[in-house]
C-alpha cells in the first residue's frame, strides 16, 4: 500500500508541468495562503459587524499567515527569508493568544 503510494507521487512529479519554479508540492502551501485570505475578509466582516477588538486581532492574524503561506512560493529561499517566516510564525501565534485572552467583551445592561 505505501509502496504504491510511493510509485503514485513519483509520477505525479514527473508528469507535474513546473511553471517557473511553481511544483505540485507548492499547491497545498497555495490553496492555504488563499484560504487564510478569505478568512481574513470574513474575520474582518465580523469585526465591522460586531465591533470586537478580538475579531480584529484575530483578522490581523489570518492576514499575516496568507503572508507567509505566500512567502513560501518565493523561489530559492535565503536565511533571512526562513528567519522572518519562522518570525512570522511566532507573531501569529501571540495574536491568536491575545485575541483569546481579550475575548469579546460582555456589555453590561442596567436593571431597573
Amino acid at each position: 500500500m505505501i509502496t504504491e503510494f510511493f510509485i503514485f507521487y513519483s509520477n505525479i512529479q514527473r508528469i507535474s508541468p513546473v511553471v517557473g519554479q511553481f511544483t505540485i508540492d507548492d499547491v497545498p502551501s497555495f490553496l492555504a495562503g488563499i484560504f487564510a485570505f478569505a478568512l481574513f475578509l470574513l474575520s474582518l466582516y465580523a469585526w465591522f459587524r460586531r465591533k470586537q477588538f478580538s475579531l480584529l486581532i484575530v483578522s490581523f492574524a489570518f492576514f499575516i499567515y496568507s503572508m507567509k503561506e505566500m512567502m513560501e512560493l518565493i523561489p530559492n529561499q535565503t536565511d533571512a527569508i526562513n528567519l522572518i517566516r519562522n518570525i512570522l510564525d511566532f507573531v501569529i501565534l501571540v495574536t491568536f493568544f491575545i485575541a483569546i485572552i481579550i475575548g469579546p467583551r460582555i456589555r453590561k445592561t442596567k436593571s431597573v
